[in-house]
């Protein structure tokens, strides 16, 4: 029942996010800016938390990977920004 719900919102919503998604962006170009990448990681992130118990692996996965992710972008942001790209 769990798992018809979480299709139904998806595909309603039309918001999926995930990582197979991104892969195909990757591979396509997609991408031209860092700011569309960071917006889809970001609507994985957040569609694991509202999709996943709190206390499951992906729950928590999310949770200590997204800090991560943010400093990581931060660092290529500001050695993008040095170098004159945007």
């Amino acid at each position: 029942m769990a798992l018809f719900f979480f299709f139904k919102i998806f595909k309603n919503k039309k918001i999926k996010k995930d990582l197979k998604t991104m892969e195909e962006r990757l591979q396509n170009k997609y991408y031209k800016t860092l700011s569309l990448f960071v917006d889809d990681m970001m609507k994985v992130f957040n569609n694991c938390r509202a999709y996943n118990g709190v206390g499951t692996v992906y729950y928590k996965c999310a949770d200590q990977l997204e800090p991560y992710f943010k400093d990581q972008v931060q660092k290529l942001a500001k050695l993008l920004e040095e170098k004159g790209i945007e």
